[in-house]
């Protein structure tokens, strides 16, 4: 039994073009390369890898017909949506009290270190922010869905949706190691 699986498996993979990896050095990977110093990648990846967690335990609420479980995990989703459309549109960040900006890096004739959020800012593509964006406002539809909707079908779809972004933005996009120093891509145009 255990010889036939291997046997389908290898036929699937065979099938569909082989491992990954193998055969790739004939195909040139034509995806925009996004650099990031090594924290921001990680952190981006992190973060990546937590909303793909997100996804999976909304997706297992929909199928146990929860949709209590699907609105509760919409809502506490990360990042909160504010900061994503901040980030999508240039805007600074409130400060922690909710009141005012925060203060730009040049005020007070100084220079303070960026942020985390604001290198995010200056290192990621538009279009990279815009899906980010989409797919965090197909959350909160999800959030708000669930409570006035209450239909499966209906949030298997967004879901679906939020996947398809996730799909063409690592199609589009690869996030490497930027040496220290080098240019961000604002600085680039």
């Amino acid at each position: 039994m255990r010889r036939a699986f291997a046997v389908l498996a290898a036929s699937i993979v065979v099938a569909a073009g082989g491992l990954p990896g193998i055969g790739a050095a004939q195909e040139a990977d034509h995806r925009i390369i996004v650099p990031l110093p090594d924290e921001d990648r990680a952190r981006l990846q992190e973060d990546m890898r937590e909303f793909l967690r997100q996804n999976t335990g909304l997706l297992n609420a929909v199928i146990d017909g929860d949709m209590d479980r699907v609105r509760e995990m919409a809502q506490g989703a990360r990042p909160p949506l504010p900061r994503i459309r901040a980030l999508a549109s240039g805007a600074s960040l409130p400060s922690p009290d909710g009141k005012n900006p925060a203060v730009p890096p040049e005020a007070g004739g100084r220079q303070r270190p960026l942020t985390l959020f604001e290198r995010m800012q200056r290192n990621l593509p538009q279009p990279f922010k815009d899906m980010l964006l989409g797919m965090r406002e197909t959350v909160a539809e999800i959030e708000r869905d669930a409570r006035e909707i209450g239909d499966s079908k209906h949030t298997l779809r967004q879901l679906s949706t939020i996947q398809g972004l996730c799909v063409s933005c690592h199609d589009l996009y690869k996030v490497v190691s930027k040496p220290p120093g080098a240019p961000n891509l604002a600085e680039q145009d």
